[in-house]
Parts: structure tokens; sequence; C-alpha cells
């Protein structure tokens, strides 16, 4: 079996999760694709408004009980989807019923907390993968759900309930696909690896650490949400925007999708994972830079001028939410629920909140807003680079570099050493502390130390100065 085989064998059972993008990629820009269902803008506001508040609060209650009980919150497999997808399908029977408005708000409460539900199980689910396994599934599903956005705008005209069906459709599928076990550990993660026993009690430092060190993503990821929560606020409060987001937006936008998926899928094949971290540093300020430089293009009219405009859009949530997804989904089981519940509750308030704020601010503020977001952004990113730079020094390899780095890889094929902690081992012969791997690799400083002593467990050794000794002894 090639190694291309084997990560799609092992992809497989988790690119259900493309029920779930499907449904993000169906929603993400135009609200009135799903208007023949609940028959008014004003329903859709309703719905989505309660939702968005219920899958807040459904976020914040599942990032606290992990720290009570961390297996329980996703072992709920399939519930959530279901539950979302049944509360779907059940606003249109309040419209076709003709009941008031509090069961719609009802339904879309339900539609918030399965919703919810279902995101932190799958994001705790895909820890069970290698990274580069886990990226390759969730683009894949990316390409998917763009496919399938393509399809149902296809058949839109013809029938007009096709995006809605798309939606409710993609709830279920991403329920009753063949799926993982929650919580499985990777063949790469032995028994006594973080991933299988990192202590309850790390969540809240973990939890901190998985977002701060991935800042470039999560703040552009924002932006992103921005822009398309301002196309929301928009359209359903029918206040004049610049862009206005039509069929040939929705084209575009899954388009963008489609083609920044497709790229995370080849790279992830045609790259040594070594140097895929570029991708994770410079992927983010790609994107962005890219929105900003459209948005001096100002707002492009016409077929052909709506559709270009929002193809970089839809590239640049696919790209960073994939890779968002990954990373937040790369830690201890203890600590994954509490991480994506944070991260479901504070997009769902940044998004009801864009929406709710902008019949009051208006497209020139909100305009402004996104520009200027885009411009600090950009400088942040090129900045923090060379300040990180500047602090630790120009370092130049040398002879005795590479065989010390010979020394550690044969090393850690003795010791029958993970991946992960054969990298952290490879610092820590270079001298290198917890705070300096934990930047490097993108992952929290509680994380590093966790590997370190299961790297001196199997070395039999209890610390940095013995290490070194068994690292220059090594043949």
């Amino acid at each position: 079996m090639t190694e291309t085989e084997a990560a799609l064998s092992q992809a497989r059972p988790y690119v259900a999760v493309g029920g779930l993008v499907g449904v993000v990629v169906m929603l993400m820009d135009n609200p009135h694709m799903i208007d023949p269902l609940f028959g008014s803008s004003a329903a859709v506001h309703a719905f989505f408004r309660a939702a968005l508040v219920a899958a807040m609060a459904a976020g914040l209650l599942l990032a606290l009980r992990p720290w009570r009980s961390p297996r329980r919150a996703a072992g709920r497999a399939g519930f959530g989807s279901l539950l979302a997808a049944c509360a779907f399908v059940g606003a249109w029977g309040v419209r076709t019923v003709g009941l008031p408005e509090a069961a719609l708000v009802l339904c879309g409460a339900a539609f918030g907390v399965g919703f919810a539900v279902a995101v932190v199980r799958w994001g705790s689910a895909f820890s069970a993968l290698d990274e580069r396994v886990a990226l390759f599934a969730v683009a894949l599903a990316g390409v998917a759900a763009a496919l399938l956005k393509l399809l149902a705008l296809a058949l839109s005209d013809a029938f007009p309930l096709t995006p809605s069906f798309v939606v409710a459709a993609g709830l279920v599928a991403s329920a009753v696909m063949p799926r993982p076990a929650p919580y499985a550990v990777s063949p790469a993660a032995p028994s006594g690896s973080v991933v299988a026993s990192a202590s309850v009690g790390r969540a809240p430092s973990w939890v901190s650490g998985a977002f701060s060190q991935n800042w470039e993503i999560v703040v552009g990821l924002l932006l992103c949400a921005f822009i398309s929560a301002s196309q929301w606020g928009a359209q359903l409060t029918g206040v004049p925007i610049a862009n206005n987001p039509g069929p040939e937006s929705a084209w575009g936008t899954a388009t963008g999708f489609l083609v920044g998926s497709a790229l995370l899928c080849v790279a992830v094949r045609r790259m040594a994972w070594r140097d895929f971290k570029v991708v994770y540093q410079l992927a983010p300020l790609v994107c962005v830079a890219s929105l900003q430089l459209i948005w001096f293009f100002g707002a492009l009219t016409g077929t052909v001028g709506r559709f270009a405009f929002s193809i970089p859009l839809g590239c640049a949530i696919a790209v960073m939410a994939e890779l968002f997804w990954v990373r937040l989904s790369t830690g201890d089981s203890a600590s994954l629920a509490a991480a994506w519940g944070v991260a479901t509750a504070a997009f769902a308030t940044w998004f009801l909140a864009v929406v709710e704020a902008w019949p009051w601010v208006g497209d020139d503020a909100m305009s402004t807003t996104a520009q200027t977001g885009m411009v600090l952004y950009l400088v942040a990113v090129g900045l923090v680079p060379v300040l990180r730079q500047r602090r630790r020094g120009a370092e130049e390899p040398t002879d005795l570099a590479r065989l010390q780095e010979e020394r550690c890889r044969h090393l850690a094929e003795r010791a029958q050493l993970s991946r992960r902690e054969a990298e952290i081992l490879s610092y820590l012969a270079q001298g290198r502390s917890a705070p300096f791997i934990a930047e490097e690799l993108f992952v929290s400083t509680n994380t590093v130390k966790t590997h370190v002593r299961h790297i001196y467990g199997k070395l039999g050794v209890h610390s940095k100065e013995e290490l070194l000794d068994v690292v220059h002894d090594a043949r």
C-alpha cells in the first residue's frame, strides 16, 4: 500500500465531517438561499439569531464539562447532527402549519445546540489522526462540500428547495456515515502519550496556548467571518451594501472554497511535512492580502465582477478554516472539547454581533473597520517574525549540528519515540527551552513539557544533562 493509499484509508471515516462543512459552505455568504424553506428573511433572521445564541451557550457548557468528564461531551456521536437536522426541517413544518414565531425560535435554538455539539465532537475526534492525514481529510471534505454547493446552485432555479435540502442532508450525512470512535488514539500516539493521558487540569492553559500559538489563523478567520456576517446583516435587514451578495457571489465563494481546499489537498500530498510549517505561516498572510488587494478595486459590478470579487473570500475561508480545524484538533483529549467549545462560542458571538450591528452602523463604517483590521493584521503578521528572529539570533548550520541531528534520529528510532517526541528531542539536544519549542511547533508549553517527561521515561534519564550525555554517546 502506497503512502497516499494509506492516508486515504485513514482519512476515509473522517470525510463524513464534510456534512458539517457543507452546511457552512452553503450558508456562509447568502441567507436568501434558504428563503424558500422559511418563507421570508424575517423568519430566517429569527431562526438563526436563536441558533447563534444557543450555540454560544452550548459551546461554553461543552467547554466547561470536559474538566469534570472529558469523554462524555464527545461521546454523543451523531446526536448533535441529527438534532440540528430535525430542527432545520422542523422550521419548515412550523411555517407550513402556521405556528407562532416562538416555535421557530425554539427550532433555531435546537439547531444551534445540535450544531455546536456536532462541531465539538468532530473536532475532538480528529485528534486520533496524524496531523498530515487530518489536514488531508478535512481538505477533502471541503472539496466535496464545495462541489455539492455548486450542484445545488445549478439546480436551485428549477428546484428552489435544493439548497435547504443540501443543508439537511449534510447534517444527516455527518451523523450516519461511517465514523471513528471519539477520542481514539492514533498508532503514532502510545498509550502514555499526550493524546491519551494528559491531565484534565491542564485544559485551561492548553486552550489558551492553542489560540495564542495560532493567532495568525484565528484572527485571519475572524476577519473573513466579519465580511460574511456583514453580508448576512445587509441581506437580512435590507440595508444597502456596496458588494451586494447575489447568485454570482454564491457561485464565486463556492468556487473559491473549492480552489482553496483542492490546493491544500495537493500541498499535503506533494510537500515534505517538515516544510509544511511554511504553509501555516504564509497561508493566512496570503489570504488576507488577497482580500485587501481585491478590496482596493472597490465593489465590482456585473455578473462577472461579483463572481470574481467573491472567489478570494471563499478561498481564504477554506484555507484558514481547514488549517484552524487541524491545529485546534492537535492536543490532549482532556482539553480538546474545551478548546472546541470555546472556539464555537467565540465564533458564534462574533458572527451574531456583526449581523446585529450592521443596520445600526452601516456599510461605510463596517467597510472601513474591515479594511483597517486587514491592514493592522498584515502589519502584525509581517513584524512578528522579524521580532522573533531578532530575539533568537541568527544560527548558522554546522557539521556538528548535522552530526547531532543524526544522533538524535538514531536515538529516536532505538527508543521508539513518536514523530513529535523525535522533533522535541532534536530541540532539547540543541539546548532549547520548552517555551521556545512550543513556539516553533505551534503547541502549548504544557504539551511540550508532557512530551519531555515521556522522552525522559523512554530513554531512562532524569535530567537534561543526562539526556545530553545520552545523545552525545549515541552511535
